[in-house]
């Protein structure tokens, strides 16, 4: 059984409010996505903050 761990992701982070920033946190979050259906993942915890903000952008 494969299981893949998450944690603390901060969708939405804008270091230094730098919106290049933002983009690469998504670019990541969506490479590691791809990797988990890759590998056939049988199940993910995420642990921490998924996201930066409590009420994120659409």
């Amino acid at each position: 059984m494969k299981f893949a761990h998450l944690a603390d992701t901060h969708l939405g982070y804008r270091q230094f409010g730098l919106y290049e920033r933002e983009k690469d946190f998504y670019e990541v979050f969506e490479k590691i996505i791809d990797r988990i259906i890759e590998e056939k993942v049988d199940f993910v915890i995420h642990s921490g903050d998924l996201f930066d903000n409590s009420r994120p952008s659409p």
